[in-house]
């Protein structure tokens, strides 16, 4: 068995060997080892003293001890000498053991007499070097005991239980505690140095003022504890549960805390020099006050941790996860380094650096660093950029926000940072249908961003691919509430260069396009937002344009069930045509696809309407569904305790909730009846119900009705009811594992990813590639 005293090794010469000995105590100020058996865990033999070069070797036998010896036992000359040998291990060996045996015994009849419902006082008395595993193992414990300044120094206390214990100022320097469980135990000022903690259950335990140098806590639970002024110098507390603990001015410096957890600890003061972090769970902590000097925090993650002024200027600092991580004021040195996915997919990329959809991003933790560490931003950007462009990722859904980082100018002054942004740029803005309107709204301060970009590639403005999004940059700046007017007056300018670029004052030549532009006289009439200041290239047909004024085209851009699609000029090669001479579907889904969707939605927006009055929503839910329809984010959530139960009992006449959240026939009927779909395919009723499957998707994500951590949950399950018919409907519609896949997010089963604001992305990226037309009639235009 395993052995409650601290072993070392002395050389023996007259044996020519090492034997295990062990520290019993002081004698004359000195202190003094004898042998053990490790077998029993007995003591016996000679004393050893400590010489002056480090090494135990024997003492030597006093005059005094040796005459005793001769006169008492009758012996002279050399059998004295074997006698004087014989009488150290069996006499002073035999009465330390005996004393023990003696203290178990006493405390063995102490137990026997004890009424259960009297706490054991032991407060002071001396159970060092005890084997206390002997007698409080089983039915007998140390639970609420009073050990008050008891001596309990190399005692053996595995896996004792001593939950509530009294143990303020107690001495268990080298104590066996390993198992233990001390859990709410009083420990202040408790002396534990050297002392084996291993795997013990310290939780919401006092050591405030204790000594534990360097003691053993792998694997321990120190949850809630509180370790105010502790000193655990040189502890080893590998995969340690620290979490929610008070280190207020705690002395942890050349501890091993690797792998360990100290999420939400209080870090005030605390002394971590030299220490060893690697690869510790350092989450939502305040790291300002901590002392990291010379500390080692490789791999580390520090998602939620506000490392603002800190100084951790003389750490090493690589291979951090860092996410919500503020280091506004930190110093910091040019060890840092980013740990990053092996591999990317897409709810990786969503949750690691979508600050569209999420509360935060590495992005915004990388952003916080101050300038004057910008070539350290730089590197960490690059690093970044390495491990994302790579011809198998599919950045289509982070690109926003990548651009809104990395497109600032801080960044784009370097060379590889600014090639890799008008990379993104370019393929973002390059389809004339992109929605950048909705997402300027949602994230204005992308406007600079684009108007940067623009300016410095003119060239792009007049271009076919790239002039809607330009037209929608202008507009955003020069409408969207909150914009300075330094960015207005940059829009308005680059507008002008617009209008001098040969392709655009090629158009204003022609007399009547000349004739009803901005002022009537070819320039652009800022002063009435009625004036016609906006021409626009079609992407498709040669020497199409469009002219319309400002309110018209945000209308347009944003259309309800009053928005006017025919207030518009559209010339042919500067010839203004008629009513008859082309058509609004024509126009807006061929001609000018920037408007396709928002059109198409608009002449099926009342269906949808219609739909969500089945659901028979009450007078305030129903105002939410609507208003959500118009905006790209919803401030108002449906999370709490109360908003779930209505929407509970309100979805209940929707959905079978008793067998596997399938969709009530009535309901399918409906849709049905109000798509006009009675007599279409089973697959062009599956398309739709997609389509709508998505629509609640978005309901329930972050952006609408729900938030990082939680959504609505019938919102979620009537998504998969309408997912689950189109399954049924037309099985090829939608592979099996995809099914599989969207249903286990959807109901939250099997551990999958639950973030529903990620699988809008993928349902409408699915949706545009199987079913883009049905998709358009009922996706909202300001989602897109």
């Amino acid at each position: 068995m395993a052995s409650p005293y601290k072993v070392e090794t002395a050389y023996r010469p007259d044996l020519g060997k090492e034997v295990q000995v062990v520290q019993i105590g002081k004698q004359r100020g000195k202190d003094i080892w004898v042998q053990i058996n490790l077998q029993t865990n007995t003591l016996y033999g000679r004393k050893y003293l400590r010489n002056s070069a480090g090494e135990l070797e024997l003492a030597p036998v006093s005059i005094r001890e040796r005459l005793y010896q001769l006169k008492t036992q009758g012996m002279g000359g050399k059998r004295a000498n074997e006698a004087a040998k014989n009488w150290l291990s069996e006499s002073n060996t035999s009465s330390f053991y005996q004393s023990q045996q003696q203290k178990l015994q006493a405390l063995s009849r102490q137990l026997a007499k004890r009424r259960p419902d009297i706490n054991l006082n032991l407060s002071g008395e001396d159970l060092s070097y005890l084997n206390l595993t002997q007698v409080f193992g089983g039915y007998h414990n140390l639970a609420q005991a009073n050990l008050q300044g008891t001596n309990l120094s190399n005692a053996n206390l595995t896996d004792i239980i001593m939950v509530e214990a009294n143990l303020a100022k107690a001495i268990m320097n080298q104590t066996q505690l390993f198992n233990a469980n001390l859990l709410m135990a009083n420990l202040n000022e408790a002396l534990l140095i050297g002392a084996n903690l291993a795997k013990a259950n310290l939780c919401d335990t006092n050591l405030v003022d204790s000594a534990m140098n360097n003691a053993r806590l792998e694997d321990a639970y120190l949850n809630n504890s509180n370790l105010t002024n502790s000193n655990l110098t040189g502890a080893n507390l590998t995969q340690a549960s620290i979490s929610g603990a008070n280190l207020t001015n705690a002395n942890l410096s050349m501890v091993d805390l690797s792998d360990a957890t100290l999420a939400h600890a209080n870090l005030q003061g605390t002394n971590f020099t030299k220490a060893k972090l690697i690869k510790a769970y350092l989450n939502d902590l305040t790291l300002r006050e901590a002392i990291f000097d010379q500390a080692d925090l490789t791999g580390a993650n520090l998602k939620d941790t506000d490392v603002s002024n800190a100084d951790l200027s003389n750490t090493i600092l690589k291979e951090l996860t860092i996410y919500n991580t503020n280091f506004a004021g930190a110093s910091l040195n040019d060890s840092f380094t980013l740990r990053l996915p092996n591999e990317w997919d897409e709810d990786q990329l969503d949750g690691v650096l979508n600050h569209f959809n999420n509360q935060s991003s590495l992005l915004i933790s990388l952003n916080s660093i101050d300038d004057r560490y910008q070539e350290l931003k730089n590197k960490l950007a690059l690093q970044l950029i390495h491990s994302l462009d790579q011809p198998d990722i599919n950045l289509n859904h982070v690109t926003l926000p990548l651009l809104d980082i990395l497109g600032k100018p801080s960044f784009t002054t370097n060379k590889e940072i600014s090639n890799f942004v008008n990379k993104l740029m370019d393929n973002y803005l390059a389809n004339p249908s992109t929605q950048l309107i909705n997402t300027l709204k949602t994230h204005p301060a992308l406007i600079n961003i684009f108007l940067n970009h623009f300016s410095h590639h003119p060239d792009l403005m007049a271009s076919a691919k790239f002039n809607s999004s330009f037209i929608q940059t202008i507009l955003a700046a020069r409408t969207q509430t909150g914009i300075d007017n330094v960015t207005t007056t940059m829009a308005n300018k680059l507008y002008e260069k617009y209008l001098q670029l040969p392709e655009i004052k090629q158009q204003l030549e022609y007399e009547q396009i000349e004739g009803i532009f901005g002022d009537f006289a070819g320039k652009v009439d800022w002063s009435d937002s009625n004036a016609q200041n906006y021409l626009l290239l079609s992407p498709t047909k040669a020497g199409r344009t469009l002219v319309v004024a400002e309110h018209n085209l945000s209308k347009m851009l944003d259309p309800d069930l009053e928005t006017k699609w025919n207030n518009i000029f559209v010339f042919q090669h500067g010839e203004n045509l008629s009513s008859q001479q082309f058509s609004l579907d024509e126009c807006f889904n061929q001609d000018f696809p920037l408007f396709s969707s928002h059109f198409t939605y608009s002449q099926h927006q009342a269906t949808f309407n219609k739909l969500l009055e089945t659901l028979n929503l009450d007078q305030q839910l129903n105002a939410l569904f609507f208003q959500a329809q118009k905006s790209n984010t919803f401030a108002t959530k449906l999370i709490d305790e109360t908003s779930q139960q209505r929407l509970k009992e309100i979805f209940a006449h929707v959905l079978d909730l008793e067998h596997s959240y399938s969709l009530k026939n009535d309901n399918y009927n409906q849709i049905i009846k109000l798509y006009e779909l009675t007599t279409s395919s089973e697959r062009n009723k599956a398309e739709h119900l997609l389509s709508l499957s998505a629509v609640f998707t978005r309901y329930s994500s972050s952006a609408i009705f729900g938030t990082e951590l939680d959504s609505p949950l019938m919102l979620r399950y009537y998504a998969y009811a309408l997912m689950e018919k189109a399954h049924k409907l037309d099985p090829t519609l939608i592979t099996e594992n995809t099914f599989n896949d969207w249903k286990d997010r959807l109901l939250g089963c099997n551990n999958a990813f639950t973030c529903t604001a990620a699988l809008y992305n993928q349902m409408i990226d699915y949706a545009t590639e199987h079913c883009h037309d049905v998709l358009k009639k009922i996706q909202p235009s300001a989602w897109r």
